[in-house]
């Protein structure tokens, strides 16, 4: 099953009607840098993302239901609610708008990436200290053989040591998206204590969004968030500020407002650009975005956008 990790709900705010041809969005990749029309159900999407599949196990879409079901009752808000500017309760833990916002960020790839380096980084931290000791080796091995039946080698200490050189250690999906979902048990919470302002501007002056459709500033030193971007068509973007009080308002975007932030959103994206028209970014900034190796250089590049 195909299945798209920026809901196609959000690319379909970006398809432009009256434009003549085929029913699309514009998209810009790293690879090759151009644009190109595309049809929804071609970008950014993957197979089989959600699903899990065994020879001899029935498919398990349990999570790509549940999504599912988030997507279906935050697009009638969408359409009812923050498209016609109507006045909306404050935020609340869990209400439809922060949660479909924190599965943005917890269901993307680059999430599930993330903590899958984390989950190895700290499976090696867990060997260094296995290896460390005569006692804390023998206690490993008593683990695993109470605990998982497996027998492991009683190992020289001469060559210990190659349990962190010489066997690689990879995240599984399972574990890796496990563990970004884990972040719908915190997010939801988190972004319900922000003001959220839905900025409105028209399809002349749009805004863009990417294969990481949001865009985070956190506060230096902490894990908490100080300001999301998600931006939710070409039309409507919701910022979510952690240093007012909650509330849902809308307003309407300056130019400069759209673009900052779409120059979030270059800093953010990894390989795909995604737009209503193939002229929202100039095109000597398009090939610098493509060309950028180091965050300070994506940083030079947003603020040359944003400017």
């Amino acid at each position: 099953m195909n299945q798209h990790y920026v809901p196609k709900l959000i690319l379909d705010g970006f398809v432009n009607p009256e434009e003549p041809g085929n029913r699309g969005v514009w998209v810009y990749r790293r690879s090759t840098r151009r644009w190109r029309k595309r049809p929804t159900r071609r970008v950014v999407s993957v197979e089989d993302l959600y699903n899990f599949t065994s020879p001899d196990e029935p498919r398990d879409d349990t999570i790509e239901q549940s999504m599912s079901n988030i997507e279906s009752t935050f697009a009638a808000v969408l359409r009812e609610a923050i498209i016609p500017k109507r006045a909306m309760a404050p935020p609340r833990p869990f209400d439809v708008v922060v949660t479909f916002c924190s599965l943005l960020m917890c269901r993307n790839p680059s999430t599930g990436d993330k903590m899958g380096e984390i989950m190895v980084r700290d499976a090696k931290a867990h060997f260094a200290s296995v290896i460390a000791s005569e006692q804390a080796f023998q206690a490993f091995r008593t683990e695993m053989r109470d605990r998982a039946g497996i027998d492991f080698p009683n190992i020289v200490p001469a060559d210990r040591h190659r349990l962190l050189t010489d066997f690689a250690i990879n995240p599984t999906k399972f574990g890796s998206l496990g563990v970004a979902l884990l972040g719908m048990q915190i997010f939801p919470e988190q972004l319900a204590q922000m003001a959220v302002s839905f900025y409105h501007t028209s399809s002349s002056d749009p805004f863009i969004t990417a294969d990481r459709p949001y865009a985070i500033v956190n506060v230096a030193e902490t894990t908490e968030i100080e300001q999301l971007l998600v931006p939710l068509s070409a039309t409507v973007a919701a910022v979510f500020d952690a240093g007012e009080a909650p509330v849902y308002r809308h307003r309407d975007a300056t130019h400069a407002n759209v673009l900052q932030a779409n120059a979030a959103l270059l800093s953010a994206a990894e390989d795909i650009l995604i737009s209503y028209a193939p002229d929202v970014i100039a095109p000597e900034l398009l090939n610098s975005w493509t060309l950028a190796v180091s965050s300070e250089e994506l940083a030079l590049i947003a603020r040359q956008l944003g400017a």
